[in-house]
């Protein structure tokens, strides 16, 4: 059966399915996909785990018609590889764009500001008076401008471990933390929020960290929001 088929035939589970990021699909819809996955070459084992995977990277293209059958494919081998560099290339520029930002937003906390201060000439404030940084503030600052981040690490619970593996499957690219910070956002209790994970999703499949980085802001206020 040809994908167009495929679609066609199991379009509206699939369309539930993008919507949702719940990737349980029928048997019959699970087994189609299977069989093509594995006549074409995607997927080289009948392990479940290996097609769930190609299945979360590719379900958005199966959907526009991208996926297509090796002997209808549009692009030579050579342009394909041409094609797969320009976009690592491009992804990692934006990362690279995006980790430069975040560092550079950092560098404007507590001890840039000491800097800066020392460098108009204005009176620092001594230890213990009002309005001065507390020591473990000077200690975080301290250690922030070291590393390069003044975040502090993430614990996820036992329920929420199981999701780090998902996460990790479906942003590979991102430093643990931010996986980390991924699952505390789609999975803040034991349902997931399957927006959440969708959409983030989508702006890593974008390339737009920028964006990336504004839903991850986004969405932790509005938990601090209702958690108040």
């Amino acid at each position: 059966m040809k994908m167009k088929d495929i679609v066609r035939k199991h379009k509206r589970e699939l369309q539930k399915a993008q919507r949702s990021g719940n990737l349980e699909l029928s048997s019959k819809a699970e087994q189609d996909l299977m069989n093509w996955a594995m006549d074409n070459g995607e997927v080289n084992t009948d392990d479940e785990d290996d097609f769930i995977e190609w299945l979360d990277n590719n379900l958005d293209d199966i959907l526009k018609g991208r996926i297509r059958e090796m002997n209808e494919a549009r692009l030579s081998r050579k342009e394909q590889i041409i094609a797969d560099a320009e976009r690592k290339l491009n992804f990692k520029i934006k990362e690279l764009q995006y980790l430069k930002m975040k560092k550079e937003m950092e560098a404007e906390g507590l001890w840039a500001n000491i800097h800066a201060k020392r460098a108009r000439g204005e009176r620092m404030r001594k230890k213990g008076e009002k309005g001065a940084p507390t020591a473990d503030a000077m200690a975080k600052a301290k250690a922030g401008s070291k590393n390069g981040s003044t975040s502090e690490a993430v614990k996820l619970s036992p329920s929420q471990k199981p999701m780090m593996k998902r996460v990790k499957a479906r942003f590979p690219r991102l430093k643990t933390d931010t996986q980390q910070e991924i699952v505390m956002l789609v999975k803040p209790g034991s349902q997931i929020n399957s927006r959440r994970f969708v959409e983030l999703g989508q702006a890593y499949d974008d390339m737009d960290m920028k964006k990336l980085d504004a839903l991850i802001t986004k969405y932790t206020a509005d938990d601090v929001k209702r958690r108040r």
